[in-house]
Order: C-alpha cells, then sequence, then structure tokens
C-alpha cells in the first residue's frame, strides 16, 4: 500500500496509479522508494487489524499518519448505532435460520415412513430435528448459536 501527498494531505494510491498518471516515463519493474518519493508516493507501514466485536462495532481503515518517519495504516473501531446494531442482529438471525433450515431439509429423509432406520434412531434424528428448530429460543440468538450434534 501506497499514498500520495497532495497539498500535504495523504492519499491512497498505488503504483499502478504512478504508472497511468505517468504514461512517458519508463519505471522499473520494481520501484525503489526514493524514486517513489521523487513523484510524492510513499510506502505505508501495514499494522495488524484490531478486532472488533462485529454486533456493536465496525472497523474502518484510517488515514495513513506519519511515525517516525514512516508511513503508518490507522485503523478506527466505530461504534455502531441503534439501528445498525438491529440491522446486523437481523441479517445475523437471518443467516442463521437458513443454515437451520438447511440442517433440517438435509434430515427430512430421516422422518419419512420407509426411512432404512430403527425407531430409536428416527427418535433421535427427530429430537436432532427439533433441537434445531428451538434454535431461535436459545438465551445468545443469533450471535452465541450453540448447534445440537448430529445423530
Amino acid at each position: 500500500m501506497h499514498i500520495r501527498l497532495t497539498n500535504g494531505n495523504p492519499e491512497k494510491y498505488t503504483v499502478w496509479q504512478l504508472r497511468r498518471d505517468n504514461p512517458q516515463t519508463s519505471f522499473p519493474a520494481e520501484i525503489s522508494d526514493s524514486t517513489l518519493a521523487d513523484y510524492g508516493v510513499f510506502p505505508v507501514t501495514p499494522t495488524e487489524r484490531p478486532d472488533v466485536d462485529p454486533r456493536t462495532e465496525r472497523l474502518e481503515e484510517g488515514t495513513p499518519i506519519l511515525i517516525d518517519g514512516q508511513w503508518t495504516q490507522q485503523w478506527w473501531i466505530v461504534a455502531l448505532t441503534d439501528d445498525e446494531i438491529a440491522a446486523r442482529d437481523e441479517a445475523q438471525g437471518d443467516q442463521i435460520r437458513a443454515e437451520r433450515t438447511q440442517r433440517l431439509s438435509d434430515t427430512d429423509w430421516t422422518q419419512v415412513d420407509d426411512a432404512p432406520l430403527s425407531n430409536g434412531q428416527k427418535a433421535a434424528w427427530a429430537a436432532y430435528r427439533q433441537a434445531l428448530r428451538d434454535i431461535p429460543q436459545q438465551g445468545g440468538f443469533p450471535w452465541d448459536v450453540v448447534w445440537p450434534e448430529t445423530p
């Protein structure tokens, strides 16, 4: 990742953009940092993405800042609004319900009269399927779901 300084302000910029913006210039395959600097382009030192709670936060990449002569990537953890939290909860619930529906569909065969299962096996599958149906009632739904074990 690189930045270009424009009127003293850093903006994301790629080597590809440098080549495009300077079509009459022949650059080597690997452009040195000193050559990039001649064009106001500087490498950005990447930093580790911080962990966020996806229920209540989102991660945004900030504008790189100059630290000890090196441009350094910045991250911002942003608290979600109540509306954003509600939307994320709803989307997560929809995703969990879709997974549950797929698991139920995959096991429909266990409940037909001519399934090659004993009565005990059918009962175990029926209990598994009921546990799947009960997932939305779990205390941690939709973020902390405990999936039942397949018989």
